[in-house]
């Protein structure tokens, strides 16, 4: 049984096949990429809020040390005039 020879007009869908398989693959690659930096994207703005939440609080705690000191100082004055 002879096996026909492929006609030109079959050899010529062969490369436009592969260019068209290879683009989608690369179109599904460029598509995740994206994907990716969007995800990362939001986690960065989560770690930005996160932060600020940190910057706030810390913030926060020095205030309360001056407050703190401010009243070891004046305790320690009235202490020292009771002598």
């Amino acid at each position: 049984m002879l096996v026909p020879p492929l006609s030109a007009l079959a050899l010529a869908y062969v490369p436009w096949l592969l260019m068209l398989g290879g683009g989608l693959y690369l179109g599904l690659r460029l598509v995740r990429a994206f994907e990716r930096r969007a995800g990362a994207q939001a986690e960065m703005a989560q770690l930005e809020a996160r932060m600020l939440r940190l910057e706030e609080n810390l913030a926060n705690v020095g205030e309360r040390l001056d407050r703190l000191a401010d009243g070891q100082e004046f305790t320690t004055r009235l202490l020292a005039e009771r002598k």
